[in-house]
């Protein structure tokens, strides 16, 4: 557990009985050895889109109509550790690791191949999301022609790859060691894009 506890033990015979109070310390925590990837089994995902906004303008007049849309407003870099043996339980993480869970560096892509620099994320935590290098305030203009009707939708495009994982802890009290392996995912948006669909009167 992840807190003292307080244990009551009731001891004595038919003529006397007493109560004696314990108090319990948290277990020793697990710690995180090393972390390896299996490189071999890196899969880069391409040509992955996310719609992050959609619209739909109806211009009835005959001058064109323009508004600004925000690509990257609400974009960040999506993490998520995934084990296919197990339903993923944060508590049951910080039991083995503690209440404020460790981090561990996970792979970037440069130039298509992947590094490992200073990122990091919780271990333990099923999906985390991560700020981006964008400018969340960049604006683009879009402007719709006169008796136009059109759906807008912007778009992210994505840089995602999987890798599967293992993490290797051990508890330096008990000695005793254990493995988590699973495949980690990773989504990041690289640019976007913006499409204009002509609509119908009736749609």
């Amino acid at each position: 557990m992840n807190e003292d506890v307080t244990v009551l033990i009731k001891v004595g015979n038919d003529y006397k009985e007493q109560q004696i109070k314990l108090l319990l310390a948290q277990t020793r925590k697990y710690q995180i050895d090393s972390v390896v990837y299996d490189w071999d089994k890196f899969v880069i995902h391409e040509g992955y889109l996310k719609e992050v906004e959609s619209i739909t303008i109806d211009n009835k007049s005959a001058s064109p109509m323009t508004f600004v849309v925000y690509p990257f407003r609400k974009s960040t870099r999506e993490i998520q550790f995934y084990d296919p043996m197990i339903v993923w339980e944060e508590e049951l993480f910080k039991r083995f690791l503690g209440s404020t869970l460790p981090q561990i560096i996970i792979p970037d892509l440069v130039d298509s191949k992947p590094v490992c620099n200073q990122t990091k994320v919780s271990f333990g935590s099923n999906y985390q999301e991560l700020e981006i290098s964008f400018d969340k305030e960049l604006s683009v203009d879009v402007t719709i022609d006169g008796f136009d009707k059109r759906k807008i939708s912007v778009f992210n495009v994505l840089e995602e790859y999987s890798v599967p994982y293992k993490v290797f802890i051990s508890n330096p009290k008990t000695d005793k060691k254990s493995v988590f392996s699973g495949e980690l995912h990773s989504s990041r948006p690289i640019d976007y894009l913006i499409f204009k669909k002509v609509l119908n009167e009736d749609e």
